[in-house]
This record gives structure tokens, sequence and C-alpha cells, in this order.
């Protein structure tokens, strides 16, 4: 019996690892639009699909909220911050920000405005 209960309590902690977010707006520079899409973040993987296209981002290192990523040769980091709030008629309660490397040029730092899928 005590087994059982081990390999449940693993199979929670690792499932519970895992998080999905639903994103409603994308703040570039100071222009704010609706977007649908959606960022699930695994233990290894970053999965954003916003507008229509799916980005997969291997997870390189995490240090608390910010998780560093890597794409091909572009690497990055997304940041996860605890605001809520309301705005353009959708509540949120998380900010996803994407900050491109400095070495890459053209790339845009991109905030999602977010609400967590329980």
């Amino acid at each position: 019996m005590k087994y059982w209960l081990i390999i449940i309590g693993l199979c929670t902690a690792v499932s519970g690892y895992g998080q999905q977010y639903t994103a409603g707006l994308k703040k570039t520079g100071s222009v704010i639009i609706n977007i649908e899409g959606e960022f699930v973040v695994n233990d290894s993987t970053v999965s954003a699909t916003l507008e229509g296209k799916t980005d997969v981002y291997k997870i390189t290192r995490r240090e608390g909220y910010t998780i560093h990523v890597k794409a091909g040769e572009m690497h990055g980091k997304f940041v996860i911050t605890h605001h809520a709030g309301r705005l353009h008629g959708f509540t949120y309660d998380r900010q996803i920000t994407y900050h491109p490397d400095k070495r890459h040029e053209g790339a845009v730092q991109s905030m999602y405005y977010a609400k967590i899928n329980r």
C-alpha cells in the first residue's frame, strides 16, 4: 500500500510541474491588440500557439519565474509575472514577457496578458 502512495505522489508532482495559460492580449511597444493564444510550459519545453502559429522552445534553464529558452539559433527568455487586472474586455492574472537575446537584430520584446488554466 505504501508503494502505491509513493507512486501516486510522484506522478502528481511530475504532472503538476507543467502549466497552461490562455493568452488574450499582446502588447508590442505601446500597441495592445486582442489575440487568441495559448502557452504550455512543461518540464523541458515551452509551446506557444499565438495567432494560429505554434512555436516550441527548448528550456535551457530556470530561475524562479524566468525561463531561459532556445529555438534553433534564437535564444531568449520568458518572464512570468503575477499581475492581475482587466483590459480591453479580457481578465488576466499573469503577464508573460518574451525577451529576445540582444545578439539577434530585429527581434522584438512582446508582452502577453494571460490567464492561468486551473
